[in-house]
């Protein structure tokens, strides 16, 4: 057997995808960049999948993440816990209506090389709560969020 593009999704690349339609939301990735200099300016966001579990009787995924927002300020040696906060209220706010209603089941790509997905629910399961991080400058905030999606057909 062979693989050949286009391949199936995986929910990460699902979720990246999802969180790059949200208006004002800076780039996402698994994991935060070692370049500061590159985020310092508008924030990150990074995400884990924690749990979830696919429906038993048709194609629909249903993974948990944990995704945190992050700012940092490097010359102030203060955290910008007011950013960090507002990334992921953002997020929040992108689950809800009317954004939510406006897109109902909205359409995804997860790269050229993968099938298209489609992202029927996001829903935030924790609210926003502050971390500490043993860096003295970052802001962190953390969420958890389950996407239920397909693969578009």
């Amino acid at each position: 057997m062979t693989l050949a593009p286009p391949f199936i999704p995986h929910s990460e690349l699902v979720l990246k995808a999802w969180l790059g339609t949200i208006p004002g939301l800076p780039n996402a990735a698994a994991d935060l960049p070692s370049d500061q200099a590159s985020w310092t300016a508008d924030g990150f966001v990074t995400f884990l999948a924690i749990g979830g579990r696919p429906h038993t009787d048709q194609a629909i995924r249903r993974p948990v993440f944990q995704i945190d927002t992050w700012a940092v300020s490097p010359t102030s040696g203060k955290p910008p816990w007011g950013k960090a906060n507002q990334l992921a209220e953002l997020i929040v706010a992108a689950t809800y209506a009317p954004s939510a209603a406006a897109w109902g089941i909205r359409g995804v790509d997860p790269g050229s090389s993968y099938q298209q997905a489609r992202v029927m629910a996001a829903e935030v399961v924790s609210e926003p709560r502050r971390m500490r991080f043993d860096e003295g400058t970052y802001a962190r905030f953390s969420l958890d969020l389950q996407l239920t999606w397909a693969v578009a057909s």
